[in-house]
């Protein structure tokens, strides 16, 4: 099982025997948080960073991070929004990424 430390800008996996691994996950700037995760087809994880609403200062742009499953390299992809608040991101039927903001009321993708 996969999962995101909030605060802590770390992914974390848990194994069958109870064993955490954690993967930091490097800060576009240090006022950011993590939020959702999920896999692709190919199997490469993708993860959302914004600007923490409770310390907006400075502000700056909220990211979805992708790891390559087979390089590790990670591509930082810019929402076009600032202020998202993202909470979730899922794989579509049509291959792309579509993700929530829950403070701008939209949905958004990330065309694969």
């Amino acid at each position: 099982m996969w999962f995101t430390e909030e605060a802590g800008n770390k992914v974390g996996r848990i194994d069958m025997q109870g064993n955490i691994t954690e993967f930091p996950i490097p800060k576009s700037q240090e006022n950011v948080i993590l939020a959702s995760l999920s896999f692709d087809s190919a199997g490469s994880l993708w993860v959302q960073q914004y600007v923490d609403q409770n310390h907006p200062e400075p502000p700056g742009d909220d990211h979805i991070i992708r790891i390559d499953r087979k390089t590790q390299q990670l591509t930082s992809f810019i929402v076009p929004d600032r202020g998202t608040v993202m909470h979730r991101i899922t794989p579509g039927p049509d291959g792309n990424l579509w993700f929530t903001e829950l403070k701008t009321d939209r949905i958004g993708r990330v065309l694969r």
